[in-house]
This record gives structure tokens, sequence and C-alpha cells, in this order.
């Protein structure tokens, strides 16, 4: 038992020597451990030390970006602002430079047209430098003509003086010669008379010449043309059987007959003058006079005429061959001069100031038949010569062309929104084409018998001149028949145009010597009858009533007068 209990005290003896020693490692390891403690204290003190004063340093910095951000707020309010201010002066420039940009192109456009009209004046001048050149070398021919007839005279009277002298048969002749002057002077008295009763009876309007006054004036130049012969018989004995030179060349009698038919022609170079009239150039105005054919009042209004081109075909600007269809685009007259293969656009002063040509372009020449044109400024031409229609942008540059098949001749043409309506003289119909693809819409031809001319109205409605059968029809955009205008005075329709008011003027054909232009009110209704009898086939008619009502209208003469390529503008009076 002791023993037992001696174990038991030695056993707690070594375990206590144990737990001491393993206390003392344990304060040892405690002694560590505070070591390392107070220096990660020391650490993290310092450590809490610099995060303060990153923190600091961070607030600092917070507020510097606080600072910037406000600072850079007010630099985009600022950019903001001068980015505004900038647009609306660039704006401002830009509206500057296109007003500038369209007053530049109106000065150029100007300072063209002028050039233009200089150099038409500079070749006009040229021409008339000519002209002088040529009168001044006949008056210095007639000067040395009238020299030599002079001497011609001085040397007749020395032979009558030497007749006179030779014998008494002579002195006889001499008597002859001198009573038949006195009847000559007589007789040109009575013929003077005679004229003058002449002209006063057309100027009151009467019978120019009573039957006993007709046979009075043909007694006089039978005395007269009696005692001419006389005259030269006499003056041929006396002078040898020589004979006299003519008085007048034949040059001369051409030139003289050429101006009684141009006096006495309505329509001629003389610019339409009237009985007793000063004879006017051609393309020159004047105020339609009471004895003219196109005297008087049309539809209560007076209205003024000139005439553009002359009587023969000429290429010059200005000069026509056979102009057809015409057009006004604002106040330019635009003229299909269909066999000079161009176009001529005059200005409102009617001075030439472009032309369309298309040399080369084609397979064969360019003969624009009939012109059509938008309010925008495209062409739309109708070119027989190649069959075709050409459409034209604002600079005249082709941008679509519409082949025609062998079957169709354009006679006509006219554009309503999307589509061309043409009138086709081979198949007597109308033709309706969609201008995006040249496509052939519709074609009708039931109704017609010789349509002419088409025209588009402002109410979607197309009108169609019948010549043979003496209409107007009606139709609308699909090329269904809504009515027909016809009455007595609308004889042979051809061309034809409307007004700004629908109004429709039509050119007529009676007879030969009976055409005129018709004027229809919007209901197909007769207004008044226009320069009846004094036009000669009127073919097409453009009218512009922007200001005051102008009508251009070309035409033919009948075939007895096939010499005539103008152009007349009527305008009325104001």
């Amino acid at each position: 038992m002791d023993l037992e209990q001696t174990g038991r005290q030695g056993d707690r003896l070594t375990q206590v020597q144990v737990l001491k020693g393993q206390l003392h490692k344990a304060m040892s390891e405690k002694s560590q451990l505070e070591t390392q403690h107070r220096e990660q204290f020391r650490e993290l003190y310092q450590a809490n030390k610099e995060v303060k004063q990153l923190g600091e340093h961070l607030g600092k910095e917070v507020e510097d970006k606080k600072k910037a951000e406000k600072q850079l707020e007010q630099v985009k309010k600022d950019k903001e602002l001068l980015q505004n201010e900038f647009d609306s002066k660039v704006k401002v420039l830009k509206s500057q430079l296109h007003d500038a940009t369209q007053e530049k192109s109106v000065v150029v456009e100007r300072y063209q047209e002028r050039i233009k009209e200089l150099e038409i004046a500079n070749k006009l001048a040229a021409g008339k430098v000519s002209e002088i050149k040529l009168l001044t070398q006949e008056i210095d021919e007639l000067e040395t003509k009238l020299q030599e007839s002079s001497d011609l005279i001085s040397k007749r009277e020395e032979q009558l003086l030497d007749a006179q002298n030779r014998a008494s048969e002579s002195n006889t002749l001499k008597d002859e010669l001198d009573r038949a002057r006195e009847e000559k002077d007589k007789m040109q008295k009575e013929l003077d008379s005679a004229k003058e009763q002449k002209r006063d009876a057309l100027e009151k309007d009467d019978d120019p010449l009573v039957e006993g006054e007709k046979t009075e004036k043909t007694d006089a130049k039978m005395k007269e043309k009696k005692s001419e012969g006389m005259l030269s018989k006499l003056r041929r004995r006396i002078t040898g059987g020589k004979k006299k030179s003519p008085e007048t060349s034949p040059s001369d009698q051409a030139a003289s007959t050429k101006a009684e038919l141009s006096g006495s022609t309505a329509g001629s170079e003389t610019g339409m003058s009237t009985s007793g009239a000063e004879p006017k150039p051609i393309g020159g105005t004047e105020y339609i006079g009471r004895n003219n054919p196109l005297s008087g009042k049309h539809g209560g209004q007076k209205w003024t005429l000139q005439i553009l081109g002359s009587w023969d075909s000429g290429t010059e600007p200005g000069q026509f061959n056979a102009p057809r269809g015409l057009a006004w685009h604002g106040y330019q007259l635009v003229i299909c001069d269909t066999e000079n293969h161009r176009i001529q656009i005059l200005n409102k002063n009617k001075v030439v100031i472009e032309i369309i040509r298309f040399d080369g372009q084609f397979d064969k020449e360019f003969r624009p038949w009939d012109v059509a044109i938008t309010p925008d400024g495209h062409f739309f031409i109708a070119d027989i010569g190649n069959n075709q229609i050409i459409i034209c942008d604002q600079n005249k540059k082709i941008i679509q062309i519409i082949p025609q098949s062998a079957d169709i001749e354009v006679r006509s043409i006219t554009v309503m929104a999307a589509f061309i309506f043409v009138t086709d003289s081979k198949g007597k119909s109308l033709i309706k084409y969609n201008i995006k693809d040249g496509k052939l819409v519709a074609r009708v031809s039931d109704q017609f018998s010789n349509p002419h001319s088409v025209m588009a109205t402002s109410n979607n409605h197309l009108l169609v001149s019948d010549t043979d059968k003496h209409v107007i029809h009606v139709l609308d955009s699909d090329l269904n028949f809504l009515n027909s205008y016809h009455n007595d005075r609308l004889k042979s329709p051809q061309g034809l145009d409307v007004d700004s008011h629908g109004n429709i003027y039509i050119c007529t054909k009676e007879s030969e010597w009976s055409c005129g232009i018709v004027k229809l009110r919007s209901d197909g209704q007769l207004d008044c009858v226009l320069f009846e009898g004094g036009l000669y086939y009127p073919e097409f008619i453009a009218v512009n009533d922007d200001i005051t009502t102008t009508i251009a209208v070309t035409g033919r003469w009948p075939l007895s007068y096939p010499s005539n390529h103008q152009i007349r503008v009527f305008s009325v009076s104001t």
C-alpha cells in the first residue's frame, strides 16, 4: 500500500515536472507572442498612421477631383455655347454664301445672255456693214450711170439741134415731140388724179374706184402708153434709129415686183404693214391697223403683232427652217426649228439665248416636231427624225430616250403627272407612256379620225383636236372619252393650248384663205374668234398669260406661197 502510494507520488512529481516544463515553454512562447504582438501593433499603428495620411491625401484628391469635375462641367458648358455660336455663325455664313451663289448665278446668266445678245448684235452689225458697203457700191454705180445718162442726154440734145437745123421735117418732128410730151404730161396728171381719188376712197373704207373712174384710169394708162410709144418712135427717128437705154434695169424691176408683193401681202417682210402705213422690218412690233385683215378689237382687246424669222429659211440665230411645235417656259419662247435640226430658246425680248442641238448623237438627223416643258424645266421632245421621245433635264442634257415603234409617228406631245401623252399621225391614235420606265401604258384610236394636237389641263383632263371631225375631244388621264366640243366656227382644228384660266385657243382652217384662232371658254362654249382671215395654215400655238396674254403661232403658207419660215407673236396691247 505504501509502495503503491509512493509510486503514485513519484508519478505525480514526474507529471508536475512535465507540466512545469510545458508551462515554462508556454511562457516562453507567450513572451515571443507578446513580442510579436507588440511588433505587429507597432506595424498596425504605423499602418493606421499611413492609412490616416492616405485618407487625408485621398480626401484632398477627392476634393481636387470634384473641383476638376466642376471645371470640366463649366468647360463643357462653355464648349456648348461656343458650338452653338459657331453653328449659328456657320448657318449665317452658309445662307450668305447661298445668296451670294444665287446672285452670282443670276449675274453670270445675265452676263452670258448679254454676251449672246452682243454676239448676235455684232453679227447683225457686220451684216449691216456689208449692206452699207453694197449700197455704197450701188450708189457709186448709179452715179456713174447717171453721169453716162447725162452725157448721153447731152449728145441727144446736140443731135436734136443738128436735126432741127437740117430740114423742115425735123421741125415737124420736134412739134410732134412737143405735142406728145404735152399729151403725156396731161395723161400723167389724170393718172395722178385717179390715184388720189383711189387713196381718198380707201381712207373712207368705200369702194376704191367707181366704174367711170376705172374706165378713166384705164384710158389714161392707154394714152400714157401711146404717148410713150410716140416719144420712143420720135427719139429713134431723131437719133438715127438707136434705142434709148431702159430707165429700169431687170434687177430693179425684180426688186420692184418683190416690194409690191411684200407691200400687198399680209404677213410679208414689212411686218404686216397696213395700207398707207410705213413698212417695218421683220421682228418689229406694230399696232394692228383698221385696214389690215387682223384689224379691230378681238375678244374686247386690241393686239399687237411681232414677226420672228423671215420669208426665206436661214441658219443664223433667230432664223428658221420650217418651224413647228413651240412652248412657253416662263417668259422664254421655245421653238422647234425642225429642218435646221435644232431648238431655239428666245428671251422675253425675243432674242435667242440658247440653241439645243444633238449633232452626231443619233443614227439620223435630229428633227424636233413638238416640245413640252414641265414647270421644273424638264424638256420632252418629239424627234420624228429618229422616231423617239427625248427627255432632257434642266441643263438640256439627255437623261432618257423612249424609242417608238415603226407604226407610230408623234405629231404632238404633252406631260401630266408621271405620264407622257402623244398623238400619233400614222395610227390615228392617242398614246400614254410611263415616264419612269418608258413603257406604253395605253393606246386609243376608235373615236379619232385625224388627231392633231394634245394638251393637258389643270383638272387632269386631256384635250385632243380632231382635224377631220372638226371637234375637240375631252378625255381623262386613263384615256376614257368624256365629252366633245364643237361649233360652227371650229373648222379643221389643229394646234391648241390652254391659258391659266382654262380658256382654250385653237388654230382653225375653214379654207386656204380663211384661217384664224378660235377661243373657247373652259366649258367648251365659244368665246370669240381671233384674227379671222389673217392667218394661213396656223399649225401650232402656245399661249402665255402670266402678265399679259401672248400668243405665238407657227404655220405654213399655201402651196402658192411656199416660202414662209416665220413665227407670229400676238400680244394684248396695254
